[in-house]
């Protein structure tokens, strides 16, 4: 697995299909910063929320860089379609890392936040940075032109769970409570998100871990659903 995760990394950094996204994040977080001071952590819930949607694209981005022919190749020296594709998600987790430390460090650095920066305000964003990142590749993932046929079908699945996700909140007071429980289908991101939103206060408790822990089994879980469909199409 870590010679297939390399192998994937340096065929992805070869094609230059990151620039864009590694670019845009990078200068967006300059101009984001560019006004001062800024609160710490209404300020890592913005650089969040973008990292969440960019590890989409980012991902669409890592899984299309083999041509078919090429995929069928990979999966034929790794053994295991699975394989392959665990080889993709973590390499585009390991990217957008890299782009969460950033993101994490950079205001810190450069002095832009109004009050000093705890150790429970580093972490607790980073981990929301890696942790947000890791569900839009999942979720992408699940749609990757591996596995959808059509390409907008791929981008037009990631987009609507995206969107709703982030829109978790609103949709929730506009349904009756009847309804509510259906929700819990969507994607975690607001219950991340919304412990970012505490203020520059918050501290550590059950109730801040608990979104996170939620998060994972999500994740979990569809991994599990990643394995299934893989599954059904080696079988077909």
């Amino acid at each position: 697995m870590p010679f297939l995760i390399r192998y994937v990394l340096y065929d992805y950094i070869r094609s230059y299909r990151y620039i864009p996204q590694v670019s845009i994040y990078i200068i967006w977080i300059g101009v984001f910063y560019t006004n001062v001071p800024n609160p710490i952590m209404d300020s890592y819930a913005i650089t969040c929320m973008f990292l969440y949607f960019l590890s989409a694209w980012l991902c669409m981005s890592l899984f299309s860089t083999e041509d078919p022919i090429q995929h069928q190749i990979t999966i034929l020296h790794a053994g295991d379609v699975a394989k392959v594709y665990i080889s993709k998600i973590i390499s585009t987790w390991i990217i957008t890392i890299l782009l969460s430390i950033f993101a994490v460090v950079y205001p810190i650095i450069f002095d832009k936040f109004d009050k000093p920066v705890q150790f429970f305000h580093i972490s607790l964003s980073f981990l929301s940075h890696i942790t947000l990142s890791l569900l839009g590749i999942l979720i992408t993932a699940l749609f990757s032109k591996s596995l959808v046929i059509r390409t907008m079908d791929s981008w037009g699945g990631v987009s609507l769970l995206l969107i709703l996700s982030v829109s978790y909140k609103g949709i929730e007071a506009k349904l009756p409570s009847i309804l509510h429980p259906i929700l819990w289908i969507l994607p975690p991101f607001s219950k991340v998100f919304s412990t970012l939103n505490l203020g520059d206060n918050i501290r550590f408790s059950f109730q801040i871990a608990l979104p996170f822990v939620w998060v994972y089994v999500y994740c979990l879980f569809m991994i599990m659903i990643l394995f299934f469909i893989l599954k059904k199409k080696r079988d077909f």
